[in-house]
């Protein structure tokens, strides 16, 4: 599996403590935050990227929420493709176009936090359509079997986007696009830690004093 933006920059925070997301929808409007924080040195980095290579098998973040919270609107990466594509027979060529999309970064960092409810467009039912689904396969079907997953791929995936709105942690007019940058999943993670923003524009970072930063 590639390695995502996500999982690289959340490594950073998960070598120096656990994650306690900050649930709160975040303030409108243009605001100055004052952030204090102590970039990583290059040789740092290289140290933590080695430890990842290493550890990455078996290192695990605990959620502070209840296991039957955190897994009741997760959705895998897996599922949502297979869905979007209407097939079982999932290609790794699948998997990578997801996970290279703003997309796949929004989702893996809804999973991450593991506490939003998605939001459903109205009369939407995850448990009805799943047994049409069902339905359609068991009577060969297949036409329509394939619109119906294709449906219920994108509006999980929509839903769960949506509900990263709804919070505050994505600007709406930051799904224009599906281009996705450093800067970008700095501000996502930045909006839920709000402790640190963790992007310097710099090769080779080095320890800095307080800085003074444009709000989202």
């Amino acid at each position: 599996m590639k390695k995502s933006i996500l999982a690289s920059m959340i490594t950073l925070m998960l070598l120096s403590g656990s994650f306690v997301p900050a649930i709160q929808a975040a303030p409108s409007g243009t605001h100055t935050y004052r952030v204090t924080y102590k970039m990583p040195t290059i040789n740092t980095l290289e140290e933590v990227e080695l430890l990842y290579s290493l550890l990455k098998d078996s290192l695990q973040v605990k959620n502070p929420y209840e296991a039957s919270i955190v897994e009741k609107n997760r959705m895998d990466i897996y599922e949502i493709v297979g869905d979007l594509y209407a097939t079982d027979a999932i290609r790794s060529f699948m998997i990578d176009e997801m996970y290279l999309s703003k997309n796949g970064y929004l989702l893996e960092l809804y999973n991450h936090i593991g506490v939003l409810e998605p939001v459903y467009p109205a009369g939407y039912d995850p448990v009805t359509i799943k047994q049409q689904i069902a339905q359609l396969a068991a009577s060969g079907k297949w036409e329509q079997y394939s619109e119906f997953r294709k449906k219920r791929g994108q509006i999980e995936l929509d839903s769960r986007i949506k509900a990263l709105v709804q919070a505050g942690f994505v600007m709406p007019e930051e799904l224009n696009s599906q281009s996705i940058s450093k800067q970008f999943a700095a501000d996502t993670l930045y909006r839920i830690y709000k402790n640190a923003r963790p992007y310097k524009g710099s090769v080779a970072p080095k320890d800095s004093k307080a800085k003074r930063f444009a709000g989202p």
